[in-house]
């Protein structure tokens, strides 16, 4: 299985990003068919399938087990189980997983585009447009996107869908491929997590602990 990389959250968690390689039947055939037949025979796409399945696949990578996973009815993902929190993302010709004992934890990748300058400016506040420069405006935006799709994956609820409202970036800088972002989620009660990030030459991937 192409795991493209790994990050460790200490002994409680971590997550990882694959490259999607495999055909779905490839990826089926990976799996204990017993967990899955009856909600993968509900999904019709085949670009679904394949993502459906590596995501279960990289959770089995990941915690050593296969793990059935259920959705709250805000469609965040749950294990049945409850042995850890996760989060899932995807994006063209990826996968990301994160798990963690703990914690709460959100996981967001993006493709590099132009798209997300278009529409900046429904999730950007005036505040953030502040300190990005207009040199690096567009790395930025996507930075910010995810990072706020992360954020909402903590706490993924009807009161947080506005981003503009419901989440600050504060100030940073883009000193290298990695690095930290101060935030804050209105409440009540507000809370206050760092989002971690890091670029890749495909994409960008946030990811914060709540």
């Amino acid at each position: 299985m192409p795991v493209l990389c790994r990050h460790s959250m200490g002994d409680e968690g971590g997550w990882a990003i694959w490259r999607m390689e495999e055909s779905a039947d490839q990826l089926f055939a990976m799996l204990p068919h017993r967990l899955y037949d009856e909600a993968y025979a509900q999904l019709k796409h085949q670009g679904r399938r394949t993502e459906w399945l590596a995501v279960r696949v990289l959770l089995a990578e990941l915690l050593g087990r296969n793990e059935v996973i259920t959705y709250l009815s805000s469609g965040k993902p749950v294990l049945s189980s409850e042995n850890y929190h996760i989060s899932i993302s995807h994006t063209a010709g990826y996968v990301a997983v994160a798990y963690h004992r703990q914690n709460v934890v959100g996981i967001d990748i993006e493709r590099w585009g132009d798209r997300v300058g278009r529409v900046a400016s429904r999730f950007t506040r005036d505040d953030e447009a502040a300190y990005i420069p207009e040199s690096d405006a567009l790395i930025y935006y996507l930075i910010n996107w995810s990072a706020k799709e992360t954020l909402f994956k903590l706490v993924g609820t009807a009161e947080v869908a506005d981003f503009k409202k419901a989440f600050q970036l504060q100030p940073y800088k883009l000193d290298s491929d990695r690095g930290d972002i101060p935030s804050i989620i209105y409440g009540p009660p507000s809370l206050y997590p760092v989002v971690h990030y890091q670029r890749f030459s495909d994409f960008i991937c946030t990811w914060a602990l709540l």
